[in-house]
C-alpha cells in the first residue's frame, strides 16, 4: 500500500523555487532518507506532506488529498520531528510528549486517560519514564532528542517525518536515536522518511535513499546506487570515497580534494 504520494509537487518561497516538478511515492512500512545538500529542499518537503507550507501539485497521504484533509486531521496521520524545535526549559517531560495528542483533543478540551496513557507509552518506549517529572532545560542533547521523538510517537500517527533528527547529537547518541526509530518503526508499523545529513548513517539505517538537489530528485534507489562518488561530487561538491561496509551498507569517507592537496604541496616546495 502506498503510505505517501508526491506528483508534481511545487513549492515556492519569497520567489524561488525550493521545490519544483517533485515527485516522490513511499510504501507503507518504508524507512527512505531524503539526503542532499544545504538548501536542497529537503525540509520543504517534508513540511509539504505535512501540511506545513501551500504547495502546488498533488500530495496524498493514505489515499487522503492533504488539501482536502484539515490540519487536525491530517495531523492524526502525519507527525512531524522538525529540527529545531521549541523547547520550553521550564516544562516537564511528561507535559512536553503530551502536547503530542494535540490534534486527538476537541476545542477546549484537556487531556483525558487515553492521552496520558499514550503519553506514558512513549516514555516507556523509549526509556524516560523516569525522566517524566524533569524539567527539558535540564535534559542533555540525546536525553532531549528522545523526548521529542517521545512527542512524536504519542501523536500516535502511522507517518513519521523526521527532520535532521542526528544532527545535533554525537556519533553514539545518533545512532541509538536512528536505532530507536527503526525499532519502533518495525514493532509499530509506522512509515518514516528522514531527512539525514550523516550519509554514511543514512546508508546504514534506511531501506532506499532519495537525493535532493536545486528542488528536484536526482537519484533515487538503493543506498549503493544513490551515494556513489559521481552524484556526491555533482550535487555536494565533496571529492568523497565510497567503501562497501560488509553488510550491505556504505560508508562515505571525505577524500581531500586532490587539487586542494597539489596546491599545498606546491606552496610547500617553495614553487
Amino acid at each position: 500500500m502506498t503510505a505517501i504520494s508526491m506528483r508534481g509537487v511545487g513549492v515556492t518561497l519569497e520567489g524561488t523555487d525550493v521545490l519544483a516538478g517533485f515527485d516522490l511515492e513511499v510504501a507503507s512500512g518504508e524507512l527512505v532518507g531524503i539526503v542532499g545538500p544545504n538548501g536542497a529542499g529537503k525540509t520543504t518537503a517534508l513540511r509539504a506532506i505535512a501540511g506545513g507550507v501551500n504547495h502546488s501539485g498533488d500530495i496524498t497521504v493514505l489515499g487522503v488529498p492533504t488539501t482536502r484533509s484539515p490540519r487536525s486531521d491530517l495531523a492524526r496521520l502525519v507527525a512531524l520531528l522538525p529540527q529545531r524545535p521549541a523547547i520550553p526549559p521550564d516544562m516537564t517531560v511528561i507535559d512536553y510528549v503530551l502536547l503530542g495528542r494535540t490534534p486527538h483533543l476537541g476545542y477546549f478540551s484537556i487531556e483525558g486517560p487515553a492521552d496520558i496513557a499514550a503519553a506514558r507509552e512513549a516514555l516507556l518506549a523509549l526509556e524516560l519514564s523516569a525522566m517524566a517529572r524533569r524539567p527539558l532545560g535540564t535534559l542533555s542533547g540525546g536525553e532531549l532528542q528522545r523526548v521529542v521523538l517521545a512527542r512524536a510517537l504519542a501523536q500516535a500517527a502511522p507517518i513519521l517525518l523526521l527532520d535532521e533528527p542526528t544532527s545535533a547529537l554525537d556519533v553514539g547518541h545518533a545512532q541509538h536515536v536512528l536505532e530507536l526509530v527503526d525499532e519502533l518503526r518495525r514493532s509499530r508499523g509506522l512509515t518514516v522518511i528522514a531527512a539525514i545529513h550523516d550519509l554514511t548513517l543514512a546508508a546504514q539505517f534506511c531501506d532506499r535513499l532519495v537525493m535532493i538537489s536545486r528542488g528536484q530528485i536526482v537519484a533515487e534507489g538503493t543506498p549503493q546506487s544513490v551515494l556513489t562518488e559521481g552524484s556526491i561530487l555533482a550535487h555536494y561538491g565533496a571529492v568523497v570515497r565510497i567503501i562497501d561496509d560488509g553488510v550491505g551498507g556504505v560508508v562515505v569517507i571525505p577524500s581531500r580534494d586532490s587539487r586542494t592537496a597539489k596546491g599545498d604541496a606546491s606552496m610547500a616546495a617553495g614553487t
